[in-house]
């Protein structure tokens, strides 16, 4: 597969390196509007693990999720972090990297992504997320992002022909 699924942006494959058991597709519709939404609650997770923050930033939440980690009574079930940072992270790629929600297909199944709209890059931000939940990691929202931010910039990368439509 061309991004991995433990956080790691990668360059995707071009379409002649896929295997025909490989698909990208732009999530649109109802589906695009949940994976929006994801994330919205950042502010209420920064708040209960880091009541003494003014603002929802990567950073921030990094220390929120340090908390958590650690918290002997956590407030938020694994999944619900899951999908509360890993849709922040992923919601700000798109909003400040020019990237686009898609939906990753290949012979082990199926997992959200963001990708480039003029870069070949594709990340996984909720695998990112339960990765570090598995390793015990903590500090690696804002690092991630730089990474994407850098990839994205590379002239290394290759360049799609035009952005897709969200």
């Amino acid at each position: 597969m061309a991004g991995d699924r433990k956080g790691t942006p990668k360059p995707s494959s071009s379409r002649e390196d896929e295997p025909p058991d490989f698909g990208i597709a732009v999530v649109t519709g109802e589906e695009l509007v949940w994976l929006r939404q994801l994330g919205a609650e950042a502010g209420a997770f920064l708040h209960t693990y880091v009541p003494d923050a003014t603002e929802v930033t990567l950073e921030n939440l990094d220390l929120a999720f340090q908390a958590w980690q650690v918290s002997p009574a956590p407030q938020h079930t694994q999944e619900e972090v899951i999908q509360l940072l890993g849709g922040y992270l992923g919601n700000k790629c798109i909003d400040e990297l020019n990237m686009q929600w898609v939906r990753v297909s290949d012979i082990l199944g199926e997992d959200y992504a963001v990708r480039g709209k003029t870069a070949d890059v594709i990340f996984f931000p909720f695998s990112a997320v339960m990765k570090r939940i598995g390793d015990r990691e903590c500090e690696f929202l804002r690092p991630i992002f730089q990474i994407i931010k850098h990839a994205l910039a590379d002239p290394r990368v290759r360049r799609l022909d035009r952005e897709e439509p969200e």
